[in-house]
């Protein structure tokens, strides 16, 4: 999900063959001009060989592409959703033009981009479950959350609201069944309301309105970080964080399980405290969870009605900002910085929501300030327990600053050798962000990145990479 400063101007949307037209004729190779010129958010395809294909355009604005998700399903099926800009922003308020384009099972292009609605805020998400209903959510100009879903049997549905409460954004999972679950928050300072946490759930293409749920109503332990997950049966868990003080006791963790029909009473996660760096909570297709709290881990069996922190290495080895991965066979794998290591990232693994191993040096990373260096930006699982890892290099060191000089995405599985990543190389002067990576069951994978010029917040133009 990408944010940005929100600009007052034109949104008409430039075509693919415009945009390669622009390129070609400006003498430059097709796949260095779509870098170093276009500056916009940038999807590379990456099939199982680990080789990429020629990116091709998927979406440009004069305006900027403002928010932009990615959501991978099975067989090569995938579905973007931006938004742009629209002509009547303005005067304090915002309006966007939400698009999406899908790629069938077994084809090679995405469709043409399709118009689905008006959106409010730069939040904008897509989701997949493993079934292939497919969610796509955003925040409507009446300032509830408004969305769209697709089935394969059925295509798309017509665009409808949660109602009962304005949210700016939430967080989304589709389960394997078709499970949707939705939860969001708001705090005090969100137009001086109460604070609130809700939440919804339902399964498949539904053509009624669905309304928020309130899932707890005390102020102390609800902050700014919660996540969801659904579960087969129409079921779901969402976990929320209070707000870390500097003064004072900070609360542990909650999370509730919920249905169609009712919640259970809010619970603390054993062993937590307040999230500084954002929740990702994760199930494998047994129904163990796994939730990363920045800094923590918690897993919770199958069944089991406690949530509890466990060991992430002895004291100075876990420095959070880590990333956590969680396979369909039930294999979670959790990598936190360390400074206890030459390469600065270890990792460990769970089983089935079993203990989490001892933690590893995940060797051949460079971290040297005086040389170039390897940047995790986001890992992703694949079948089989595999790891796909989004990586990023830096370099030359300083004074010049230290620039970001190429991405790469690299397979490896827990417990062999890691190698060194194949960088392509990025134009001096951008950054990658925002970015993320998406991967479906079947094993495909696609990284997407946002080029954005230091000197600037956002890009104008998306790529693909054709797998």
């Amino acid at each position: 999900m990408a944010a940005g400063s929100w600009r007052s101007s034109g949104s008409g949307l430039r075509s693919d063959e415009m945009a390669d037209g622009l390129l070609r004729s400006m003498g430059y190779p097709r796949v260095m001009c779509l870098v170093a010129l276009c500056a916009g958010i940038l999807l590379m395809v990456f099939p199982a060989s680990g080789t990429a294909k020629e990116p091709q355009v998927a979406a440009s604005a004069a305006s900027g592409i403002y928010a932009f998700d990615l959501a991978v399903g099975n067989r090569g099926y995938a579905v973007m959703a931006w938004s742009v800009e629209s002509a009547d922003s303005g005067r304090g308020r915002y309006r966007a033009k939400v698009f999406t384009r899908t790629r069938l099972p077994g084809r090679a292009e995405f469709g043409p981009r399709r118009f689905i609605g008006r959106a409010s805020s730069d939040f904008i998400a897509a989701e997949i479950g493993g079934n292939g209903t497919t969610v796509v959510a955003w925040s409507g100009t009446n300032g509830y959350l408004t969305y769209s879903v697709r089935t394969p049997r059925l295509g798309w549905s017509g665009v409808n609201t949660v109602a009962g409460a304005r949210v700016k954004r939430a967080r989304i999972s589709v389960a394997t069944d078709g499970t949707v679950a939705m939860a969001s928050l708001r705090t005090r300072s969100f137009d001086n309301l109460p604070s609130r946490v809700l939440g919804t759930v339902w399964r498949g293409r539904s053509e009624r309105q669905h309304r928020w749920r309130v899932l707890s109503t005390d102020g102390e332990t609800i902050g700014f970080y919660l996540d969801v997950v659904a579960g087969q049966g129409t079921r779901a868990t969402v976990v929320w964080s209070g707000a870390c003080e500097s003064r004072g006791s900070n609360p542990a963790s909650s999370w509730i399980s919920m249905n169609s029909s009712h919640s259970t009473p809010a619970r603390r996660v054993r062993g937590s405290g307040c999230v500084a760096r954002g929740i990702d909570l994760q199930a494998d297709r047994y129904g163990n969870q796994y939730m990363y709290l920045g800094a923590q881990l918690a897993i919770r069996k199958a069944g089991s009605p406690s949530m509890a922190v466990v060991k992430v290495g002895p004291p100075g080895v876990n420095k959070g900002g880590g990333q956590l991965s969680v396979s369909e066979n039930g294999l979670a794998t959790l990598i936190v910085r360390s400074n206890k290591v030459k390469s600065g990232l270890m990792y460990g693994t769970s089983r089935r929501g079993g203990p989490l191993s001892d933690l590893k040096e995940l060797d051949n990373v460079r971290r040297a300030l005086s040389g170039r260096r390897d940047v995790l930006l986001d890992v992703a699982p694949l079948p089989g327990g595999r790891l796909a890892m989004f990586w990023a290099e830096i370099w030359p060191p300083p004074p010049s600053g230290g620039q970001w000089r190429g991405l790469s995405v690299k397979v490896w599985h827990p417990g062999k050798v890691f190698t060194q990543p194949d960088y392509s190389e990025l134009p001096p002067n951008y950054l990658p962000f925002p970015s993320g990576l998406a991967t479906g069951s079947t094993g495909d994978s696609i990284a997407w990145w946002n080029l954005t010029p230091e000197t600037d917040e956002f890009g104008n133009t998306v790529f693909w990479w054709q797998p």
